[in-house]
């Protein structure tokens, strides 16, 4: 296979609390983070996969490529950005595939569990066409959807589903694949 397909495997075990991390559930004007104690006597695994496919790779001639990653965190792990008090679970993956030499297509999606705790999912599909050098048209939908299964849940706890649809036109006034500057010299005339 090509240099574009490949598999990762990764596996990590902490012993304590390794660092620690604030967050923001109101946009900054107030910070929290996990209890030091709750990572006290606290050991842990956790574990990554990603896989990359090129899909000229399957199918001969055909260009783009398929990404899925899988991650689980224990309950007490701690790594700098990935402290959890709760068995957590990500998982997702993207796909990207042009469908003529003026046509692509991409779609990606990301679910995080949470045990007893937050879920959040996210789904988006794009497309993309490339009308003139100049001018391009993309549209896109997104899907997002927030569900709490704490045995309590914050009363500043956002949930729901959301779902967004937009549409861009793009206009590029050097034509396209050429080198900045270059356009004054050579495009005179045209």
């Amino acid at each position: 296979m090509s240099a574009e397909s490949w598999l990762k495997v990764q596996a990590g075990r902490s012993d304590g609390l390794v660092t620690t991390a604030l967050r923001s559930d109101d946009g900054g004007f107030e910070f929290s983070g996990y209890d030091d104690q709750g990572f006290t006597d606290a050991s842990a695994d956790a574990y990554r996969a990603d896989l990359s496919v090129a899909i000229g790779d399957l199918l001969a001639g055909r260009k783009g490529r398929l990404t899925l990653y899988a991650q689980t965190l224990g309950e007490g792990y701690s790594a700098p950005g990935l402290a959890t008090i709760a068995e957590t679970e990500n998982f997702g993956g993207t796909f990207e595939m042009p469908l003529t030499d003026r046509m692509r297509l991409r779609a990606k999606a990301d679910q995080r569990t949470q045990q007893d705790g937050l879920e959040t999912t996210a789904q988006e599909l794009d497309f993309a066409y490339q009308v003139t050098n100049a001018w391009s048209v993309s549209t896109g939908v997104r899907n997002d959807l927030r569900e709490d299964r704490s045995p309590v849940v914050p009363l500043t706890q956002e949930q729901g589903e959301r779902t967004d649809a937009v549409v861009q036109v793009d206009y590029a006034s050097v034509p396209r694949g050429a080198p900045m500057g270059s356009c004054r010299t050579r495009c005179r005339g045209r």
